[in-house]
């Protein structure tokens, strides 16, 4: 009898965290196989201390999440960043840059009305090439960037428009949480149960938003009165007969009452020391092309949020531009990778965000660094990262702005302390290369065969020994009866070898892409993963590769296997200076 391999311990955590919107880019490469429904799960590595955070679980249908290994990071590192790629969800304060910031002037050439021919420095957002769109920023001084309602506060953190495409992002505490009774408890983990098993045999199912999961090892769920209430709103709107309820929305020149899609997503809860919870969120809203009919933003635009009786008050300006990536200050250059860190002084800690950019399409993550801070009594310290508080942008509508190319992390500050200065030393940062090996065709048998097969990348060579059949299935789901739906596995013997001394692999994407339909690689949702086998990696070592576990259905004689994206840890050390 074949062991099965795969969700047989998927149901019961799976049943504790409802997030309904479906992550793409929290789909990397460390799950076997399926890329199903997924809100990136990836905490914050260290510091738990009172910050209470729920995994993020993902109810799908027919797989488990997969950890992002595909951005570098060790698992734990972006906490619930559960993107909306359900996009039909059509719902409706940025640190100076530096000294010499005057507006880009647009240039009229080659590149088209309205670009801009220098370097353009985005808030919260990155670095736009040359030769792109002109971009608008927030305009801190002028604008109306928070707005409280009962229990609730909203804090605008950035905007941008460019080229008919508008993005907020704003970040929500609720303190209306309260929490439920240990014996209501028991019923929702019941209901929870059966409702997934529904589901794995592919029976629609309706989940309950009117709680959520708190502490899933400690079985805390809480209710949030602000959503109540929001709920009963729109319910109360439904009956009376309004033709549409009331929704996350912009008004201004140019958009009357436009509402956003809902682009990305982070959710905490988090202890508020007095024996409840808070929830912090975090979420990035979108208004794409076509919807805004200026050619540049005009005037003050009035952001309303659900539940909240006041707005918020945007005014944009043009986005500080350069000749050069060297003028922008705080910018270091390190063997042809660029990175710059600015903070900000929050009431929470201090905010950092980190942007790269490097010109061969390489990214670089600085999420393993330590950010040693000055303090006012002359102290030197490591300051810890919030758990919950880390958020990589993935916004890949801005032109000229490569998607995940910064990252923001909240870290805590001694209580009474102030921060002078602060600098982010990243010791053997990851590195990760945009190249795509060519899709190979591996035979499978009953029994082991020989390889002799290499995939070529430029810091690395991948080559391909062997491949057997497993003893394990995987179980990708179950029928309507609840009988197990299951594929073969096979074990790819592999290993790498280094063509650059200085690096050493971390990780390698492994897809499965069925023949005629390569580009479903784009795709995550539609993708098929093998997983790479990492012989001896922990939190602390990636290992050295072995191998990789791909799955082939029963009469199948050929696995088709892509080697995508390596990431590697680069034996050098970036030294950032914060721009405070």
């Amino acid at each position: 009898m074949k062991k099965i391999h795969g969700i047989s311990a998927y149901g019961k955590k799976l049943c504790r965290i409802r997030i309904h919107r479906i992550t793409a880019p929290g789909l990397a490469a460390c799950l076997l196989f399926m890329a199903v429904g997924l809100a990136a799960c990836q905490s914050a590595a260290s510091g738990t201390g009172e910050q209470k955070e729920s995994s993020a679980d993902v109810r799908g249908q027919g797989g488990t999440g997969q950890k992002d290994r595909e951005n570098g990071a060790p698992e734990g590192e972006n906490v619930q960043e559960a993107e909306a790629s359900q996009r039909q969800r059509d719902t409706p304060g940025t640190p100076a840059m530096g000294d010499g910031q005057e507006a880009a002037k647009a240039e009229k050439g080659a590149d088209g009305p309205g670009t801009v021919d220098r370097w353009q420095m985005v808030p919260e957002y990155g670095i736009c090439k040359k030769g792109e769109p002109a971009l608008y920023v927030l305009d801190m001084d002028a604008s109306q960037m928070k707005t409280d309602a009962d229990g609730v506060s909203a804090r605008l953190l950035s905007a941008v428009y460019q080229d008919n495409v508008i993005s907020v992002r704003v970040k929500l505490r609720d303190d209306t949480v309260t929490l439920i009774p240990d014996e209501k408890v028991k019923d929702i983990l019941k209901q929870e149960e059966e409702k997934q098993k529904k589901q794995e045999q592919g029976i629609y199912t309706i989940w309950d938003d009117s709680y959520f999961c708190i502490d899933s090892d400690k079985n805390i769920y809480g209710h949030s009165a602000f959503r109540d209430r929001i709920r009963a709103e729109k319910k109360a709107q439904k009956e009376e007969g309004a033709r549409a309820v009331t929704f996350d929305r912009i008004n201004g020149k140019g958009m009357a009452g436009l509402g956003f899609a809902q682009q990305q997503n982070s959710i905490s809860y988090k202890d508020n020391g007095k024996g409840g919870y808070y929830i912090s969120e975090v979420s990035e809203k979108t208004i794409g092309k076509g919807r805004f009919t200026l050619d540049e933003p005009e005037g003050v635009y009035e952001l309303w949020l659900d539940g909240f009786k006041e707005p918020m008050k945007i005014v944009f300006k043009r986005a500080p531009a350069y000749d050069s990536l060297e003028d922008i200050k705080g910018m270091v250059d390190h063997e042809g990778f660029y990175g710059m860190a600015e903070g900000r002084v929050e009431e929470d800690g201090l905010r950092l965000t980190t942007y790269t950019y490097s010109q061969d399409g390489y990214r670089i993550g600085f999420s393993r660094g330590k950010l040693m801070a000055t303090l006012s009594d002359g102290r030197t310290t490591e300051l810890v990262p919030v758990p919950g508080e880390q958020l990589t942008t993935s916004l890949d509508q801005l032109s000229g702005i490569r998607p995940r190319s910064i990252q923001e992390t909240l870290y805590r500050i001694p209580e009474g302390a102030v921060v002078t200065e602060a600098s982010l030393h990243a010791e053997r940062p990851i590195v990760i290369s945009p190249e795509q090996g060519t899709v190979l065709e591996i035979p499978v048998s009953g029994e082991r065969q020989p390889l002799d097969m290499v995939v070529e990348f430029r810091d690395c060579r991948i080559y391909l020994n062997g491949v057997s059949p497993m003893d394990e299935l995987y179980q990708y789901g179950t029928d309507e009866n609840g009988t197990p739906l299951t594929k073969h596995m096979a074990y790819i013997d592999a290993r790498a070898e280094m063509r650059d001394a200085d690096k050493n692999l971390y990780y390698v994407n492994a897809v499965q892409p069925e023949k005629g339909r390569e580009d479903s690689s784009k795709d995550p949702l539609k993708t098929v993963y093998a997983m790479a086998d990492m012989a001896g990696a922990d939190k602390y070592n990636a290992g050295e590769l072995a191998g990789f576990k791909a799955v082939y259905q029963e009469g199948e004689s050929v696995i088709r296997l892509q080697l995508q994206r390596p990431s590697y840890g680069w034996n050098q050390e970036f030294v950032l200076p914060v721009q405070m």
